[in-house]
């Protein structure tokens, strides 16, 4: 640890409990102005304040496409000098990188041949025993789908055998890693003490004890009330501090350096460093600026870096903090599973679910997550038919939800708020005019 690590230290009077509501309309001003004039300069990240990577920045580089990958290890080479990976990050990386990797080849690089069998070899093959009869009527169809089989069967075992390959490579990634090197490369921060971190994590606490009566709505309804962690309560109940005393390794940085700083994270699905809309909570930059004289950026890796790197950084593994599979009992936890992985939801924005949500599905008959997955399939084109002709740019993933499923469904018929007020929908009529597209 350095001499102004030593002599600037995270204290009662220097922490984000401290400077909560500690804030005079003159600096409040200032402090507005301040991220108003820089933040579209900022978002560019073409200058030279230092940036923060979460470690979910870091992670996702063995989760995306092979062309993404080359992408974002560039964006990292171009400005490993002003990148910076915490203590607490370093450690989240290690921990979870292994696993990382192995679920890539699990689920990405490993299934392509099983999934190019079930789909296309397996289905040609179906059709063709299950049509063999009339297809005698057709002999130049006949003919051409069994040609059409021979080339398919010829592809699956070229697949295994580059499958086999990517076994061997994913196996070497684990010990031969041009991007562990890279970061390697980038600035290594670990200056907060241990008695530091244990006044952080006493805060943590006190803050939590505040909330302990509250649902994640009211919390997020109160956006003073939300700090970074929070989120981590439920689903990390044993050791929910890391966000927390992240936010503190970069405020001590702040501090001993005088700066200000960029902090990058796909972490907006809890709303405990960004709102669901992914805008930035106010009270955290004025917090940071209260304590430092600085302003922190909290930038959503999702949208920076797509916009930046020209390419598509969607993960291609599935999030596995909830252990949920189609057979799941329909609770809001696996519902936000559903909403937060399947794809049918990119591109709307995230929405809170509310119990009243999960009554409503359960009186149209929706028990697991399977029922609601199905029906969400069966009534993908009738969807594209609704949004032609109604629109659907006002829906979040809650929205689409229940537009595809009262078009399938004409059980669907109630709708229940928060309070668990149910009443009937007054615009029946308007989705079962698209039940004609859906599928069977």
């Amino acid at each position: 640890m350095n001499s102004k690590a030593r002599m600037t230290k995270i204290t009662d009077e220097v922490s984000f409990i401290a400077k909560r509501n500690n804030s005079s309309l003159e600096q409040y001003s200032k402090c507005l102005k301040k991220y108003s004039d820089n933040f579209e300069k900022e978002l560019s990240l073409e200058t030279k304040t230092p940036i923060f990577l979460d470690t979910n920045v870091l992670l996702r580089y063995y989760t995306i496409s092979f062309a993404a990958r080359k992408s974002l290890f560039n964006f990292i080479k171009k400005h490993k000098k002003r990148i910076i990976i915490t203590k607490k990050v370093q450690h989240e990386f290690i921990n979870n990188r292994q696993g990382v990797i192995n679920r890539f080849f699990k689920e990405v690089t490993n299934q392509i041949p099983k999934d190019f069998d079930t789909d296309l070899v397996n289905k040609t093959k179906s059709f063709l025993d299950n049509h063999k009869v009339v297809l005698k009527d057709y002999p130049y169809v006949e003919k051409q789908l069994e040609e059409h089989k021979k080339k398919l069967e010829d592809l699956l075992e070229k697949l295994n055998q580059d499958s086999n390959k990517k076994r061997k490579e994913n196996k070497d990634l684990m010990f031969k890693d041009e991007f562990l090197d890279l970061l390697n490369s980038c600035e290594a921060y670990n200056e907060l003490d241990k008695e530091e971190e244990k006044l952080i994590k006493i805060h943590f606490d006190r803050l939590k004890k505040e909330i302990e009566n509250d649902t994640v709505e009211k919390v997020l309804n109160k956006q003073n009330l939300v700090f970074p962690g929070f989120g981590d309560i439920k689903e990390k109940a044993k050791d929910p501090y890391g966000d927390y005393v992240l936010y503190h390794e970069i405020m001590k940085y702040m501090l001993i350096n005088k700066v200000d700083t960029i902090f990058l994270t796909f972490d907006n699905s809890k709303g405990d460093w960004m709102s669901l809309s992914k805008e930035p909570y106010t009270h955290y930059f004025q917090n940071i600026y209260a304590n430092t004289g600085g302003l922190i950026y909290i930038l959503d890796a999702e949208r920076t870096l797509k916009d930046i790197l020209k390419v598509d950084i969607d993960s291609l593994v599935n999030n596995d903090t909830l252990k949920v599979d189609d057979n799941s009992d329909l609770t809001k936890e696996s519902l936000e599973y559903l909403l937060t992985n399947d794809k049918v939801f990119k591109g709307f924005s995230i929405s809170i679910i509310h119990n009243g949500i999960i009554e409503e599905l359960k009186l149209a008959g929706y028990n697991t997550i399977k029922e609601i997955r199905d029906d969400l399939n069966r009534g993908e084109f009738a969807f594209e038919k609704f949004s032609e002709e109604v629109g659907t740019n006002y829906l979040h993933r809650i929205g689409k939800l229940r537009v595809v499923l009262r078009i399938v469904n004409p059980n669907y018929i109630y709708l229940v708020d928060n309070s668990g007020r149910k009443e009937k929908s007054k615009s029946l009529n308007r989705f079962s005019a698209f039940r004609k597209f859906v599928l069977p």
